[in-house]
């Protein structure tokens, strides 16, 4: 990257579920089908109700599970829920959703669909992010994704990749010199587990018994605390450093990361055509990658060629 004139901070990478869809994982949408397949096959029938009710509100509940998970947490806090939405919910829902073990119950259905997902990846492409290494210093690479695509991919590859675990969460690993990958998985792990203290497990060990610290939707209260806080704080520091900011597969329906691109001086390149008028809203420099095969395959390979002619001022198309 050095001969293209960017340095280590320059350039930052932001992965959103959409990058990992060429290895086997499924879309936003995807998972959201998947959960609702679990809440009907289950024996407590309250869950499909709930979501169904939760539906009728916001038409965004059918296509994205973290809309649903939103909700949820919003209707513990609140003190009634039609502060939150012009329907009425029975009470024995509310108090379903206010059951911690309901809660269990949910996110043990959720890691379920992850971990099956996760076994039959084919995430190789992924390793192509190794053409962005600096001559010096660490790439930055922030995803939303809780999936181990881009560890597997660039370990298989002989690329060095951090998440902040060692064994125990130690975020100065990422200050670390060997070149390599800093991962700051913003939304945690399918290996990330608390029990005392934060750990990680290999994936041919993970607990039966036992849900991996992931956030499942905006409001969670884990994104109050270690290492999600560290970690996003990362990600604001990194984005005002930036010069580019190179998104793949992300459909801006966080509005915290959102918050941070819209405050940041950060040039935007999105492979993503459909996302035009969101980012031209921002009156940023947004450079989109147009083909008709824009997959995420042939973006890792076409992006450092982008990326050269954009730092000369020739035409990016």
């Amino acid at each position: 990257m050095s001969k293209q004139g960017y340095s280590a901070s320059d350039i930052v990478f932001l992965l959103g579920a959409g990058a990992t869809v060429d290895a086997g994982m499924p879309t936003i949408k995807g998972l959201t089908e998947r959960l609702i397949e679990r809440f009907e096959r289950c024996q407590d029938k309250e869950f499909i109700a709930i979501y169904e009710l939760l539906a009728k509100a916001d038409s965004l509940v059918e296509s994205n599970y973290e809309k649903f998970f939103e909700y949820t947490e919003l209707i513990k806090r609140a003190s009634s829920i039609e502060d939150i939405f012009c329907i009425r919910m029975p009470d024995y829902l509310i108090r379903t959703i206010n059951n911690p073990f309901s809660t269990d119950v949910i996110r043990t259905l959720m890691n379920n669909i992850l971990r099956t997902c996760q076994k039959d990846v084919k995430p190789e492409y992924l390793s192509y992010l190794q053409d962005f290494l600096p001559e010096n210093g660490r790439l930055k690479v922030f995803t939303l994704n809780y999936d181990l695509c881009v560890e597997t991919a660039c370990k298989n590859k002989g690329v060095l990749v951090t998440t902040g675990f060692n064994h125990e969460w130690n975020p100065l690993l990422f200050y670390g010199n060997e070149k390599g990958i800093n991962l700051y998985k913003l939304h945690g792990s399918l290996l990330w587990f608390y029990d005392d203290n934060w750990t990680i497990q290999e994936l041919s060990e993970l607990p039966e018994n036992k849900n991996p610290e992931i956030v499942l939707g905006p409001g969670s209260k884990m994104q109050a605390d270690d290492p999600f806080l560290t970690l996003f704080y990362e990600f604001s520091r990194a984005v005002q450093e930036a010069k580019i900011c190179i998104v793949v597969g992300y459909g801006y329906q966080d509005a915290h990361v959102n918050t941070v691109l819209e405050r940041s001086k950060v040039d935007i390149i999105d492979v993503n055509l459909k996302h035009a008028d969101i980012l031209n809203k921002t009156n940023k420099q947004a450079i989109l990658i147009t083909s008709t095969a824009c997959n995420c395959t042939r973006i890792l390979r076409i992006m450092p060629t982008s990326l050269t002619a954009k730092n000369s001022g020739l035409p990016v198309t």
